[in-house]
């Protein structure tokens, strides 16, 4: 058989197109999706001289989790704006997100403050 969406060749007994994901049978049930959402914060590691880092957390069907990590740098205060290698940290933090398939939201008061969401399906 062919798959009625993307003409995809499938065994017979196919429910779902292993390319597109169409359900292929009309009594398939497909699960309901869910969205996982994540949000850029930054966390100090040591005391004297801190290391400074931002840190996606996500909270998703499975509870809670860190969705990743940029590079740690250390402070370097610039008046007005974030410096360049706070602002370097977070942009290697927000293309790995992208990457893994985070799409972006209305971002929150901060210059770091990104919010992301990904859809899941449940079970899998």
């Amino acid at each position: 058989m062919f798959c009625s969406n993307c003409g995809t060749q499938l065994p017979d007994e196919a429910s779902f197109c292993w390319k597109c994901g169409n359900p292929q049978k009309p009594t398939v049930k497909v699960p309901e999706p869910k969205w996982e959402t994540c949000d850029i914060t930054y966390r100090t590691i040591g005391s004297l001289i801190p290391d400074w880092q931002f840190v996606a957390e996500a909270v998703g069907p499975h509870g809670m989790y860190t969705a990743g990590e940029s590079p740690r740098w250390q402070w370097d205060y610039v008046p007005g704006g974030p410096s360049k290698k706070s602002r370097a940290a977070l942009d290697v933090l927000v293309s790995q997100l992208v990457e893994d398939g985070w799409e972006p939201l209305p971002r929150g008061e901060s210059w770091y403050k990104y919010r992301f969401q990904r859809r899941v399906i449940v079970g899998s």
